[in-house]
């Protein structure tokens, strides 16, 4: 029942494929990145956490603590660093796929997303989406765990693949054809990884409410996505599953410092502290020195720059980089 689909087996692919694979369809499967005894135990302790959240939540009437999504059957819970197993599963997922993901979104990637997806008998499929709107170059990619084996019938992830080629919202471009195209379920083996372009069109498939038997109530995927972070962060429809005292403090090339030690100072992109130091001169705690920035001005080149890619609340730090350079 996870195997026979040539679509499936199509997306299977060694680490140093992904960036293929995500170009070509908009995800990638990387076989067998956890044990089974990892999974189990991963497996265990979110579902802990999940209940002792929902107790919480009983308790505080106060969703946001733990609970980035809520819907009938459907939860999905944040997840502190130091739960047991997490950093230590996180580990060695990014052994095998920190590369590829550097490659994929620079060296300023950041973590933008630690969370699990739970599902139970009875949850409907979810709509058709994005899980960030489209843009010309990829900003997101998530990662999904299965630390389960799913089958058809487990409310396996459904993509349409080669979407994250396609311009405009999923209403407005797709939605009339919807039902027409053919989309393939992401079928996965516990201890799997799906890679995934987050502009790629999907959605959480249903769980029947009565339960085949062998197969487990909760249905869990451990997740987290990435974000090229020299993009705009702000005023866009990404609303990520992250406690909030870990934004900006989770970049990928120093993740085996805080899956260990905990959560870094914050840190902005590049581009923000360039921008704040043009601004005020001195540092501010957000910004370069002086001196830093003048080595700043010898090595720019405006022909370097992507113009297309600068959000447009960065127009101001180009202007301004313009000006100083032309002192």
């Amino acid at each position: 029942m996870l195997d026979g689909d040539p679509e499936l087996e199509e997306l299977i692919t060694c680490p140093e494929g992904i960036l293929e694979h995500l170009e070509e369809y908009g995800v990638a499967i990387v076989r067998g990145v956890l044990s089974r005894t990892q999974c189990e135990d991963g497996l265990r302790s979110i579902l802990q956490h999940q209940s002792k959240s929902d107790a919480e939540v009983n308790d505080t009437g106060i969703e946001g603590s733990w609970f980035s999504q809520r819907y009938p059957f459907r939860d999905d819970v944040l997840l502190p660093y130091d739960l047991p197993t997490v950093s230590e599963n996180l580990t060695q997922i990014l052994g095998m796929i920190a590369s590829p993901l550097m490659e994929l979104l620079g060296e300023e990637a950041m973590c933008t997303e630690l969370a699990a997806h739970i599902s139970q008998p009875g949850a409907a499929p979810n709509s058709f989406h994005r899980d960030h709107r489209w843009t010309q170059s990829r900003q997101v990619v998530s990662c999904f765990t299965a630390l389960q084996d799913i089958p058809y019938d487990l409310g396996p992830t459904e993509v349409l693949l080669g979407t994250h080629k396609v311009p405009g919202s999923v209403e407005n471009k797709e939605a009339s054809s919807m039902k027409d195209r053919k989309y393939t379920q992401l079928r996965l083996r516990c201890g799997d990884v799906a890679i995934m372009d987050a502009r790629l069109i999907h959605r959480g498939g249903a769980r029947p409410e009565v339960l085949r038997d062998g197969l487990p109530m909760h249905r869990v995927l451990f997740y987290t996505s990435w974000r090229d972070w020299c993009c705009n962060a702000h005023n866009d429809d990404y609303t990520p599953s992250l406690l909030p005292e870990y934004v900006d403090r989770l970049p990928l090339k120093d993740s085996a410092t805080w899956c260990v030690s905990g959560p870094m100072a914050r840190r902005y992109p590049f581009r923000f502290q360039l921008f704040e130091s043009l601004k005020g001169g001195a540092s501010d705690g957000l910004g370069l020195h002086p001196f830093e920035v003048n080595e700043v001005q010898d090595s720019f080149e405006f022909d370097d720059v992507d113009i297309d890619d600068i959000p447009e609340d960065a127009e101001a730090m180009e202007e301004a980089a313009r000006g100083i350079m032309a002192i």
